[in-house]
């Protein structure tokens, strides 16, 4: 069973991720289809603030998606009738080519069911919503931060921080990870990340399921923290005094109550420590 999703996606947030989850209880293969920036441009009267290639490199990264797609930008209805899906979860307030939707099912002959997705919480998570609140859109940006989980010998890697000139994260313990260049995948970035801070060469055995999503309203940004398990295959662990002040293996179950982890890192693996421990068991780690 396959279906839908349709949507702007222009800095992905908590409601977005509550869609895919609703999708993925209807059927087990998710397409979401990522408006194209002409097409958005002429519907609200101004430009993505995200690139069409950004917006669907983020979607990407969501470990629920399992195919995204760039819609067309004369005929929203073409990719309906080229994937057919069994069901279009469509947003609660989402009004956009809903109109003749259920006209074109009919056209195209398919038996596709139309549902409308429930609301998240209070729609605080609301990209609308979102973007009013910032006063220069246009300077709100995202960043995509995949986030080594690197096991040996059932233990993980964490280094302690060197960033002296910000003291929320100096001297505090972090897992290696960094900002995802553009045209790099999540892989290339997570390996590149992880030889420069503590000189390991690692290779990705899986993208774990939880995407963390940090909002920092008042500095007009967005972090995304995408978690991917790892194990090292080379190097020496020379680490990086520029970066990191110490590295050291950890068991799992202490990583949990360590006083000193960076608070952002503290919530992803508390997402993910339950998906962690049963894929080290499974892969031998």
């Amino acid at each position: 069973m396959r279906v839908m999703v349709f949507g702007t996606f222009d800095g992905l947030h908590a409601g977005h991720l509550f869609l895919f989850q609703q999708a993925k209880e209807l059927a087990s293969t998710l397409t979401v289809v990522v408006g194209r920036d002409q097409r958005i441009a002429q519907l609200k009267k101004r430009p993505p603030v995200h690139t069409e290639e950004e917006r669907l490199m983020l979607v990407e990264s969501i470990s629920l998606v399992d195919k995204a797609i760039l819609g067309y930008e004369n005929d929203v209805y073409r990719v309906v009738s080229e994937n057919q899906p069994d069901f279009i979860l469509l947003g609660y307030d989402q009004t956009f080519f809903t109109d003749k939707l259920e006209e074109k099912i009919q056209e195209f002959c398919l038996n596709t069911k139309v549902v409308r997705a429930k609301k998240f919480l209070d729609g605080h998570h609301k990209s609308s919503k979102i973007r009013t609140q910032q006063e220069e859109p246009k300077k709100f940006r995202q960043f995509i931060v995949p986030v080594a989980f690197v096991i040996q010998d059932g233990k993980l890697l964490m280094t302690l921080r060197n960033d002296p000139e910000n003291p929320r994260f100096h001297k505090k313990w972090e897992l290696p990870g960094g900002k995802l260049h553009l045209g790099e995948s999540l892989e290339e970035c997570v390996i590149r990340e992880t030889k420069e801070e503590v000189d390991y060469d690692v290779e990705v055995i899986t993208e774990l399921s939880r995407v963390t999503i940090m909002d920092e309203t008042e500095k007009k940004y967005q972090v995304c923290l995408i978690p991917l398990l790892c194990r090292i295959v080379g190097g020496q662990g020379n680490h990086s005094d520029r970066e990191v002040l110490k590295k050291q293996f950890f068991a799992l179950d202490e990583v949990l109550s360590m006083p000193d982890l960076i608070p952002e890192n503290h919530t992803m693996f508390t997402k993910v420590f339950d998906e962690i421990k049963q894929k080290v068991h499974q892969a031998h780690l």
